[in-house]
C-alpha cells in the first residue's frame, strides 16, 4: 500500500506516499529510518519493486482509476518505470 491514509485497491488509499524509505535493523534506536529519493508517481497499489544486478532498484507499478465526483481521476494511471 503506496498510501498515507486507506487501503489499497477500491478507491480507499488518499494521500500518495511519494518518498521511499529505507529501514536499518542494525543502526540506534531513532536513526533506523532514512528518507531515500521521491517521486511524482503515485503507486498506491499493484506497485512493485525490483532490485537489479547493479544494486540499482526499479520501480513500477500503478494504481487503480479513482474517480473524483465530477468523473475526473483522483490520481492518473500511471504506467511508467522509474
Amino acid at each position: 500500500n503506496g498510501a498515507r491514509q486507506g487501503v489499497a485497491g477500491f478507491g480507499l488509499a488518499e494521500d500518495p506516499n511519494l518518498t521511499a524509505l529505507l529501514y536499518d535493523p542494525t543502526k540506534a534506536l531513532g536513526q533506523r529510518i532514512s528518507i531515500l529519493n521521491s517521486t511524482i508517481v503515485a503507486r498506491m497499489y499493484h506497485s512493485e519493486l525490483t532490485l537489479l544486478p547493479d544494486g540499482r532498484v526499479l520501480v513500477s507499478g500503478s494504481n487503480p482509476q479513482t474517480l473524483n465526483g465530477d468523473g475526473t481521476p483522483k490520481y492518473a494511471e500511471e504506467f511508467r518505470i522509474e
